[in-house]
């Protein structure tokens, strides 16, 4: 599958045979123009009014905006609720973190995660491939916080999201609070990379996309 960040927490992902998801299109802080790129199904962190969404929309995408199971053509996605603070809810709302089983890999997106996660839930969402983690603080949850739970999950690969890069991730504070914690770091000369079952690598890696990485 090819994977590539846009921004903040908005990721576009293609299949081996061409189908495309894409994550956090619209959401509290940022929006995007989705009509070149071609999404077969859409997930959302956010609680929005799917009524409205529908109208700028191909109606021929499916939206998932919600907890529970979804069958779709990229593969099983798996809803769970959670919060983006730790007050359940209080000051920021309900986020919704979600599993996709593509490709023979189990990805998992924590949008704007900003709650510690159960072990119960944790247990849930079961081993992961491949882990989007929020590490920019503020809204989301801290570089540390975000550390802690990537011990937890384990995941093989950890892809850091909502962090500060420029003026359009202004919410969040750096990178530097995460990565000086995991250490095990790749960074890439681009917004896109490839990775199958065959090339994953088992070592809780984290890989920094940014064209721009030098500056962060």
């Amino acid at each position: 599958m090819n994977i590539t960040w846009i921004k903040n927490s908005t990721f576009l992902i293609k299949n081996s045979i061409g189908k495309r998801l894409l994550i956090d299109p619209f959401n509290k802080f940022n929006s995007l123009n989705i009509s070149t790129l071609n999404a077969n199904v859409i997930t959302l962190s956010s609680p929005l009014n799917n009524l409205s969404l529908k109208k700028i929309i191909d109606p021929n995408i499916k939206i998932i905006n919600s907890h529970g199971s979804f069958n779709t053509e990229i593969g099983l996605i798996e809803g769970y609720t959670t919060f983006c603070d730790n007050f359940k809810g209080a000051k920021r709302g309900e986020n919704y973190i979600y599993t996709y089983d593509i490709d023979n890999l189990k990805l998992c997106h924590l949008g704007y995660l900003g709650e510690n996660l159960s072990d119960d839930l944790i247990n849930k969402i079961g081993e992961i491939d491949i882990l989007f983690l929020p590490v920019g603080g503020n809204i989301t949850l801290s570089g540390k916080e975000a550390y802690l739970l990537s011990k937890k999950i384990s995941p093989k690969i950890i892809i850091p999201m909502n962090y500060r890069v420029n003026n359009s991730s202004f919410l969040f504070h750096g990178l530097k609070d995460f990565s000086l914690l995991l250490k095990n770091i790749k960074k890439i000369h681009s917004k896109t990379f490839s990775i199958s079952k065959e090339t994953l690598q088992s070592n809780g890696c984290a890989i920094i996309l940014n064209e721009n990485y030098n500056k962060i």
